[in-house]
């Protein structure tokens, strides 16, 4: 199961000796020279053309602008937000301890390149905690959720033959399609909810089996960073040129002389533009391209939706949980709609409740005070009721209203996985698309978005007839 590992804390400072050089180099060999770069940046050009603009300041747009600036070129980062990080933001002021109301996991640990960076510049690591299923208020002993593991095992493998299947010329069937023969039987809906809403942020009729087969899930598993992940993120934005509350709302593509990028301040002018908005974003046409996009591309965009998957802190007034830092609980309940709750966050005295797929659009189109009361009942169903008389503060997510996200990270409809590979192709050498949509084994991660920004980086390079970075390196 994905996020299963052995609970080990590495406290900061130490995590170049707990990390082996073997593992190490295994991990981040390939982008160790882009690892070393980031956040280096160089000075913005005092020219009204730009090397390259980047739109969006995510780990993705931050990648790519990195690479770039340290590779001597003038960039400038165009950002909507008013705050770098994307779907990544660590929120410091709500709790006593930080919480990430975005991207929160370094996923696929043994080869996730942040996860070597981070745990080689002394960030205090945690291996997440192993999930404890509950049965009521008291963890369920092994007899008892055992089969529900079992079933997941077996989903999981039948999603993976018919992915594997696809990859090789036979149709790509939805996970629905892949786990037919298993409909009805006992955990069957915890199954579905556990890799689909809660992990794929959809159901099983969405999820194209090819593109779960191609998602790289290595053991052990998942890691959570001290100080939150959106804190870790921007930090790479250390010397960058970066617009904020400056939205592209078009690009004009195709001629001699580069791109242009309309914004509110007026327009910006550059040879190549790196485009980081989510899916979501780009279907919705918060930028408009002009020439329009192929319909190559348009497809591939329409065909990787963003799935849905929200969360809901909640604040006490003293600690009320005897379960194991950043513990995951999950009900035993063999049901589709199942939300999971992790606590206590860094050992405060908050827990958070996550949910995924149509559960969460529910919520969310419902309202804070809503998300808020079902938080509340789930963590007392695990709990007791009691734990409610310790309840201080609520803080919740609504990636769905985001207009630049619409969502929280993608998936690929059947017969679309290849809808990835399609958006990493440059368009005319001029317009460059990176996010964790466009990588093919770590989508849905940070880790992804920040390899494609590597891409689309050296795509530039390659565009301008600079050398890659690992060669200038």
């Amino acid at each position: 199961m994905r996020y299963f590992v052995q609970d080990r804390i590495f406290p900061q400072g130490k995590l170049a000796a707990a990390l082996s050089r073997r593992t190490f180099l295994k991990a981040a060999l390939a982008t160790a020279p882009y690892l070393y770069l980031a956040g280096c940046g160089s000075s913005s050009s005092s020219s009204a053309t730009y090397d390259s603009v980047v739109v969006g300041s995510g780990m993705a747009g931050l990648a790519a602008a990195s690479t770039l600036a340290a590779s001597g070129l003038s960039v400038l980062v165009l950002e909507g937000r008013n705050r770098i990080g994307g779907r990544t933001y660590t929120n410091t002021s709500t709790f006593a301890v930080p919480v990430d109301l975005g991207g929160q996991w370094f996923h696929q640990s043994p080869s996730n390149a942040l996860r070597a960076y981070a745990a080689a510049h002394g960030y205090g690591l945690m291996a997440q905690s192993p999930e404890l299923f509950y049965n009521g208020t008291q963890p369920a002993p092994p007899q008892q959720y055992q089969p529900a593991e079992s079933m997941i095992d077996a989903l999981e493998s039948e999603i993976e033959t018919a992915g594997e299947a696809a990859s090789h010329g036979s149709p790509d069937e939805s996970a629905a399609q892949a786990t037919a023969n298993l409909v009805g039987q006992p955990w069957y809906q915890l199954g579905e909810a556990f890799i689909g809403p809660l992990d794929f942020a959809t159901a099983f009729p969405k999820l194209s089996s090819q593109d779960f087969f191609n998602y790289s899930i290595p053991q052990p598993g998942d890691t959570m960073i001290a100080g939150g992940m959106g804190s870790f993120v921007a930090s790479f934005a250390a010397g960058l040129n970066i617009q904020l509350a400056t939205p592209v709302n078009a690009i004009a593509w195709g001629n001699s002389d580069g791109v242009q990028l309309t914004t509110p301040r007026g327009t910006v002018r550059a040879r190549t533009a790196v485009v980081t908005t989510p899916m979501g974003g780009l279907a919705a046409g918060v930028i408009g391209f002009n020439p329009a996009l192929p319909s190559a591309y348009l497809d591939a965009i329409a065909g990787l939706p963003m799935g849905n998957f929200e969360k809901i802190f909640l604040g006490f007034s003293r600690q009320v949980f005897d379960t194991p830092t950043n513990s995951l609980l999950f009900p035993l309940v063999d049901s589709l709609e199942l939300a999971a709750v992790q606590a206590p966050l860094w050992g405060g005295n908050v827990a958070f409740c996550f949910v995924g797929g149509a559960q969460a659009r529910q919520l969310v189109s419902e309202g804070s005070a809503a998300m808020i009361a079902f938080a509340q009942q789930q963590v007392s169903n695990l709990f007791g009721s009691s734990i409610l008389n310790y309840y201080q503060n609520a803080l919740t997510t609504a990636w769905l209203n985001d207009p630049w996200t619409q969502g929280s990270y993608s998936y690929a409809t059947p017969g679309n996985a290849g809808a990835r590979q399609q958006l990493a192709q440059p368009l005319a050498d001029q317009v460059f698309f990176a996010g964790e949509a466009l990588s093919v084994e770590y989508c849905q991660t940070v880790n992804g978005a920040y390899l494609t920004g590597l891409t689309a980086a050296n795509q530039v390079l390659a565009a301008l007839g600079r050398p890659s970075i690992s060669q200038a390196a």
